[in-house]
């Protein structure tokens, strides 16, 4: 649609039917400058707002998590995503709260599938752990344990912390 508008503004203005205007500073907005804690991804959002936010953040400050374990004691591992796709179909199984995972697919071709708000389900497809490469998700799974049951259905796994204990520690490390 910015093409569009793009080509007919530019064809209007070579033919004279539009003549340029100063934009009233008195309705413009300033945005605060984005902080790396902005970065940090609260579950409790619906996946394609999650998404989303993954997208806005990327190149830089990049979407970030960490997961749940020794997070009290700052230790948890920091988690980079680069680019997630969002599914909104079927809520998952009880006891699937916000921020848990689960392994799906197969040992060939695993996938990480992450609860959010309203039931929606953020699939990870390219991840960085710190201290490492940018690699798609199969390849980061892979390269872990996997002593979690593989399949749709399967229980969470695991859990990501929260937005602000992922800020934390992100400011921490």
């Amino acid at each position: 649609m910015g093409a569009e508008l793009l080509i007919e503004t530019l064809a209007g203005l070579a033919a004279g039917r539009l003549s340029p205007r100063r934009q009233d500073d008195g309705h413009a907005t300033f945005a605060p400058r984005v902080q790396k804690a902005d970065a940090a991804l609260d579950w409790e959002l619906a996946a394609p707002a999650l998404a989303n936010r993954i997208r806005a953040f990327s190149p830089a400050p990049v979407a970030f998590t960490a997961l749940a374990g020794d997070a009290e004691e700052g230790k948890g591992e920091l988690l980079r995503i680069h680019r997630a796709a969002a599914d909104i179909g079927t809520p998952p199984a009880n006891g699937f709260t916000p921020g848990s995972f689960r392994i799906a697919g197969s040992r060939r071709a695993p996938r990480l599938a992450v609860t959010c708000g309203e039931g929606s389900t953020l699939w990870p497809l390219d991840v960085q752990a710190a201290g490492r490469r940018r690699m798609p998700i199969e390849d980061f799974l892979r390269g872990r344990v996997l002593a979690a049951p593989i399949g749709e259905q399967g229980t969470p796994v695991g859990r990501f912390l929260g937005a602000a204990q992922a800020a934390r520690l992100a400011e921490a490390q």
